[in-house]
């Protein structure tokens, strides 16, 4: 083996490139790099992948294109998906479905909806964040956050009761005194 890669480091350099390689021993060469024309049908499948995705709606990174694929904008792109490709989809067949299985009074009541919460579910930072906005904001209590992240309530039925952004204090708590005296 010491012999081989001697007699290949003479080849080695621009400047050695026009010289010939005599291989010994039954080695044969084997081309290490892309000819052009198979570099031009790779570069036309890329293309083809690219026309695929973009006639039904579907970002590259989605069918497994990640040429210009980074972690920011794949994130964004799951979202675009979401909204723009698959929720329209979405509401035709709900309304389609509730036309179909639903009586005028069963639809005074009842609705369908296709949950696509989970779609969205990767980034926990800004789902907490969202918990934590709706939880000071008195929209959400802890029962139904705990609910979104499949969690069992607290067993003291605490979990139900909707909080403010003053200290998220009980929504019908009292006001502190100094408030009341102003």
């Amino acid at each position: 083996m010491t012999r081989l890669r001697l007699a290949l480091d003479r080849y080695r350099g621009s400047r050695n490139a026009k010289d010939y390689l005599v291989l010994e021993n039954g080695l044969e060469y084997s081309p290490t790099g892309v000819s052009p024309e198979d570099a031009e049908l790779l570069d036309s499948r890329r293309f083809s992948v690219e026309e695929i995705a973009r006639l039904f709606r579907i970002p590259p990174p989605i069918v497994g294109d990640l040429t210009h694929g980074t972690y920011s904008n794949v994130t964004e792109l799951g979202r675009w998906f979401m909204t723009y490709t698959l929720q329209p989809w979405i509401n035709k067949w709900e309304a389609a479905l509730e036309a179909a299985l639903l009586t005028e009074t069963e639809a005074e009541t009842y609705f369908i909806e296709f949950k696509t919460e989970n779609f969205l579910r990767g980034n926990i930072q800004t789902r907490y964040a969202a918990y934590a906005q709706g939880l000071q904001n008195g929209f959400l209590n802890i029962d139904e956050v705990r609910a979104m992240e499949n969690r069992n309530p607290p067993p003291d039925g605490t979990g139900q009761v909707f909080r403010t952004q003053l200290n998220l204090a009980a929504v019908d708590a009292p006001a502190p005194a100094e408030e009341i005296a102003l």
